[in-house]
């Protein structure tokens, strides 16, 4: 009888079958997973059985979603019987722990990570209370400007994101404003994430694992106290809490592969507004003033 190797379990083919020539790898790498944390590190299977089916890479396992082919599994698991479970149409045994990192494996794909993501807060707003929603007429400037300096300092992104936007209400339009500028600039659409005010986290997480982000620079306009949360899901578990008036710092996370915290370098808004790559900028956009200093609170 043969025995294949998977994570940390164990995957046993039918007895009436022989264990035949091992599968080359997947190509697939270790990959932080939502099961696990952001930070955690998963065990991915180098070879598969053939003959275990709901383990197999989803171009050979068919259209089946492997989570639909673990439901029996969690169901059988909830009864409390979680001894030696066997697929009833899958063709093959597997534990517990062998489902739960296949599931996992499926839920966070390895090898899709961006090159870099750049996260910052939107531009400055008016004075609380008064019920705008928009953009001071500083933040206005500041957004502008960055329009200017990203692609200039950073290289043109192939994604623009930002905080959700109320249609109703224009509750947190600042985060959209901040990035209408540089969508002129770049030609790029921008993105609302519709999810992220209720969890930011799995926007980050989703954002590592969408195979349309993969290789790309991603600016990620967001509402300041959602920030860390944003953060944690990019796989960035330390990052400090924004002040209430603070709008001048900028994030860039890059990526070198699956399951490694990416590097991450604080930059100050008005210093790199001095740099030469933003001076010497050439942008569609106009010349604008720079935005005042903003001083952290």
């Amino acid at each position: 009888m043969g025995w294949a190797v998977v994570g940390w379990a164990v995957v046993e083919p039918p007895p009436s079958v022989e264990k035949p020539a091992p599968l080359p790898p997947w190509g697939l790498r270790p990959q932080a997973s939502v099961l696990a944390g952001p930070s955690a590190r998963l065990p991915w299977p180098s070879q598969v059985h053939p003959t275990a089916p709901c383990l197999r890479p989803p171009s050979a396992r068919g259209s089946r979603p492997l989570l639909l082919s673990l439901l029996p599994l969690l169901l059988h698991l909830l009864s409390g019987d979680s001894e030696n479970w066997s697929g009833t149409k899958s063709g093959c045994r597997l534990t517990p722990v062998a489902a739960l990192v296949a599931a996992a494996a499926l839920a966070a794909p390895a090898g899709a990570l961006p090159r870099q993501v750049i996260l910052l807060r939107h531009g400055d707003k008016v004075a609380a209370g008064d019920g705008n929603y928009n953009l001071s007429a500083n933040g206005f400037l500041r957004a502008i400007n960055l329009g200017r300096l990203i692609p200039a300092c950073f290289g043109a992104p192939t994604h623009i994101r930002t905080f959700f936007l109320n249609p109703d209400t224009s509750k947190n339009a600042r985060s959209y404003q901040s990035a209408v500028p540089l969508g002129v600039a770049t030609g790029i659409n921008i993105s609302i994430s519709q999810a992220s005010v209720e969890d930011s986290f799995m926007d980050g997480q989703d954002i590592l694992r969408k195979p349309a982000y993969k290789g790309g620079s991603l600016v990620l306009f967001w509402e300041h106290r959602r920030m860390p949360d944003l953060a944690r899901g990019l796989g960035w578990a330390a990052m400090p809490a924004i002040g209430a008036m603070d709008f001048d710092q900028i994030f860039v996370l890059r990526y070198t592969k699956p399951g490694v915290p990416p590097q991450v370098e604080s930059l100050s808004q008005h210093k790199l507004f001095e740099a030469p790559c933003f001076r010497e900028a050439r942008s569609p956009l106009p010349a604008v003033a720079l935005p005042a200093v903003s001083l952290p609170r």
